[in-house]
């Protein structure tokens, strides 16, 4: 009996055992079959995605725009560096604000020499108009003493005529 127990008590602990085995089976084949479920879920999203992926397009190339965009800028650069580098620029504007100041006082100057060599040759003209209508009225007083003269030359030779046969008889 004694061996009969035994057996039966290994019997009872094989069929728990064997029972834990088929829980576990079941539990593994239920977990297997949820990731199974997981992955298939995982697989058509992805193979959605790839789908999706492959019917977009594929973004323009800008290489050469970027090219082109570099070599202007470039340009530009180079440009702004001749620019900065002319003596517009780099003197700045007092030193032209000093320029057009002597310029203007160098014009002013030269302007008022020429009006003083325009006043002189007008004070010499006038002089010189002066000097020739004061010979014009020395002449007119002249020809008005020649006239007088002649007119007196006139009258004497005249009363002379007149007298001069009653004074010496002939």
């Amino acid at each position: 009996m004694a061996g009969e127990r035994q057996e039966a008590r290994d019997d009872e602990i094989g069929v728990a055992e064997a029972d834990d085995a088929a829980e576990a089976f079941a539990m593994l084949t239920r977990e297997i079959r949820e990731m199974e479920a997981q992955l298939t879920v995982i697989r058509k999203g992805t193979e959605a995605a790839f789908d999706k992926l492959d019917s977009l397009e594929t973004p323009p190339d800008y290489t050469a725009d970027i090219a082109r965009l570099s070599e202007r800028v470039s340009e530009l650069t180079e440009m702004i560096d001749a620019i900065a580098e002319t003596p517009a620029i780099q003197n700045g504007p007092e030193h032209y604000a000093r320029m057009f100041e002597r310029s203007g006082e160098n014009l002013v100057r030269t302007a008022t020499h020429a009006l003083e060599n325009r006043t002189q040759d007008l004070e010499r003209l006038t002089r010189n108009l002066d000097r020739r209508f004061a010979s014009e009225r020395a002449r007119s007083v002249q020809n008005q003493w020649l006239g007088v003269a002649a007119f007196a030359g006139f009258a004497a030779g005249v009363l002379l005529t007149l007298l001069l046969p009653v004074v010496f008889p002939v």
